[in-house]
């Protein structure tokens, strides 16, 4: 058998000359007990080092147990990179056209990047293109801009379910962040979960009353630290609804993250299928809020709820802001998800003429486009940091059903995939420090 292994690989070392060179000598049991005396050398080591270790642990349990899990989430990040497509891109105002030739190049990128990483994808099976927008104005001194800081106090994270749902819906990524961060405190909102269906404007007060009331009794005072709401789908237009009855806390604010929430309403979406349901929800079920949604509550857009929030304070008292979005999921539109105006908009907001169109339409669309953009520029405007975060996901849905073909498979997959969850905490921790 040794000759034969030494024919297959020629310049391979004979395993017995290499043992006769490491230990001078080719008598046998010298070289096992040598073996033997250096196992036991190296096993000694270990178990001085160890109990070195426990007696490090017990004088400074924090600081070691902060060591690992710095290190930990260091080479968590480092391996997650690979599925991250970064694009830093410099902005005046963060505003932005949404460009559908951008998303289909994203698109081919992950499908090109996927087949070579198949070991990885049957654990990470999605890809995030993350837009890093920043003042151009002030690009040079952004990278440390929350770096340095320290925060004394509790770090609060409020989570928000969305349309139809519960506290429950937001408890995978509450495991994950506390999993990460096991010093922080939450609060799952469950004020809202029978009334989804009615005024956003309401929910917005519920939730506030929910937050104030939860600090008192678990954190008042200088125990609380820092405040971060995360909002998924109609969860993200609540927490913004909910920040005018917040003000006191304006200086606790430090992350906002919506997943995949329709910001800018319903206006422009382009999936025929998703209009017809609210449509016959809004009529079967007289659902105000899904008027609000699709800003059909006043026939005058500017009086609409949706356009006077974009004009609320509360979204620029944060120290970081991320917008999570997916062109799969016709729940929320793109754009709208990503605080993006559209090629349609900019088309109505101008006086380009329509074929077979009566011109009381053509101003109609003109002065809806024009509306459009001035939310878009309402929201964006009042943004005080340096850095917005577009995060555009591609999810890997092998399914053909209704729930993919309606856009509704990669909706839910915000706050049911795992991947993305380990993802966004600890690829870009600095949101959730």
């Amino acid at each position: 058998m040794r000759e034969q292994n030494n024919a297959v690989n020629p310049d391979s070392k004979d395993f017995n000359k290499v043992l006769e060179e490491r230990f001078k000598t080719k008598d046998m049991e010298t070289i096992t007990h040598a073996i033997l005396n250096e196992a036991n050398l190296i096993s000694g080591q270990i178990f001085q080092l160890w109990h070195k270790y426990l007696d490090l642990y017990k004088i400074s349990p924090l600081y070691c147990q902060a060591l690992l899990r710095f290190e930990h989430q260091e080479k968590m990040k480092e391996r997650m990179n690979i599925f991250i497509i970064k694009q830093k891109i410099l902005n005046k105002n963060f505003f932005k056209v949404h460009e559908q030739s951008l998303v289909e190049q994203n698109q081919k990128e992950t499908d090109k990047r996927r087949p070579l990483l198949s070991k990885y994808c049957q654990i990470y099976n999605i890809f995030i293109n993350i837009q890093q927008y920043q003042k151009k104005t002030e690009c040079d001194n952004l990278t440390t801009e929350n770096g340095n800081i320290y925060y004394k106090g509790i770090h609060l994270f409020v989570l928000v379910h969305g349309f139809q749902g519960n506290a429950f819906d937001m408890k995978l990524l509450k495991n994950y962040i506390n999993y990460c961060h096991p010093e922080a405190m939450f609060l799952c909102s469950q004020q809202n979960e029978e009334n989804t269906e009615g005024d956003i404007e309401e929910m917005g007060k519920n939730l506030a009353n929910e937050i104030i009331t939860f600090i008192q009794d678990n954190c008042s005072g200088e125990n609380l630290g820092r405040i971060s709401l995360i909002g998924f789908s109609l969860g993200g237009i609540i927490v913004r609804a909910s920040l005018t009855h917040l003000e006191e806390y304006k200086t606790k604010m430090y992350t906002f993250i919506s997943l995949s929430s329709p910001h800018l309403g319903f206006m422009y979406n382009s999936n025929k299928i998703i209009d017809a349901g609210i449509w016959i929800l809004k009529r079967w079920k007289k659902s105000l809020s899904l008027q609000q949604l699709t800003m059909t509550d006043y026939k005058n857009i500017q009086q609409t709820f949706l356009f006077k929030l974009s004009l609320s304070k509360g979204l620029g008292w944060f120290k970081n802001v991320c917008l999570v979005s997916s062109f799969q999921d016709s729940y929320s539109p793109f754009d709208s998800a990503r605080i993006e105006t559209t090629k349609e908009a900019m088309k109505d907001a101008g006086f380009k003429k329509k074929k077979n169109r009566q011109l009381q339409i053509f101003f109609q669309f003109k002065r809806n486009g024009k509306l459009y953009n001035e939310m878009s520029q309402n929201i964006l405007s009042q943004l005080t940091t340096n850095q917005l975060y577009r995060l555009d996901v591609h999810f890997d849905i092998q399914e053909k059903n209704i729930d993919t073909l309606i856009g509704r498979a990669a909706h839910i997959q915000f706050i049911e995939c795992q991947q993305l969850i380990k993802i966004l905490v600890q690829s870009y921790d600095m949101f959730f420090r």
